[in-house]
């Protein structure tokens, strides 16, 4: 079953919808659930709600998998520009948007010090780093990254659906270097290979990037999937074919 409430954003000064899945006999049941905090929540579950007018239609996908999560889906703008900076953790310069001073950390933050405290106290979960995870696609799989980098001891896994490493590249490697990530952590990418139509330059740059931050997270014994989406395209409805490797990859 899928809930949707408001919760308070701080940083943006707005209230923001969240999309909460619960297994369909939550309430029959005394057993506590794995969290998943997955970016762009109005695109995972109703073809309504998204911004897009397609979503990854994820309570079939969570339904009929042999394990049960709790997901909570964190509303996110439908303005390109502003969605990009709330994802991005950095202040850095985009080819594409420009000078951009991004809300990644503190939307990390926030999850941190004011989602997860609400969401634990208020649904039966299991609290732990290990059973804790992020996912995102495009630009929120920057932040997921970021995420289970910097504030590891948080989060011990992590999807990266077809993310867009561009002008962030640098900085994660940075971050990769500079924080204490434990080896047990397990980071999923995937991409598509009809990525961005017939832009074969941000395709290749894309997918360069994703293999680049990779090689230096083996370096630091991170546990990582590269998954290539066969005909994959840039959009939800392909990315619902990598549901369950992802969730077997990081669960199993």
């Amino acid at each position: 079953m899928v809930l949707k409430f408001e919760h308070f954003f701080p940083f943006v000064n707005e209230n923001r919808k969240i999309h909460l899945y619960l297994p369909d006999d939550y309430y029959q049941e005394e057993e506590k659930y794995p969290v998943i905090y997955f970016f762009d929540g109005n695109n995972l579950f109703f073809d309504g709600d998204s911004i897009w007018g397609m979503s990854l239609q994820m309570e079939w996908y969570l339904k009929n998998y042999d394990k049960k999560f709790i997901v909570v889906g964190i509303e996110q703008p439908k303005d390109p520009y502003q969605r990009v900076k709330e994802h991005c953790p950095y202040k850095i310069y985009s080819h594409t948007f420009g000078d951009i001073d991004g809300n990644g950390d503190a939307l990390i933050k926030w999850i941190i010090n004011d989602l997860k405290p609400f969401i634990d106290s208020n649904y039966r979960t299991l609290p732990f780093r290990e059973t804790t995870q992020l996912a995102g696609c495009s630009s929120a799989g920057v932040t997921s990254l970021y995420g289970a980098i910097k504030y590891n001891n948080y989060f011990s896994k992590t999807a990266l659906i077809s993310p867009y490493i561009v002008d962030t590249k640098y900085v994660l490697i940075h971050d990769i270097y500079h924080e204490d990530i434990n080896p047990d952590t397990k980071i999923f990418f995937s991409y598509g290979t009809n990525e961005y139509g017939n832009d074969f330059g941000m395709r290749s740059l894309c997918i360069n990037n994703m293999y680049e931050v990779e090689y230096h997270l083996h370096s630091r014994n991170v546990k990582t999937y590269m998954f290539k989406n066969e005909n994959g395209e840039h959009n939800e409805i392909s990315w619902r074919n990598e549901i369950f490797t992802w969730l077997d990859f990081l669960w199993k």
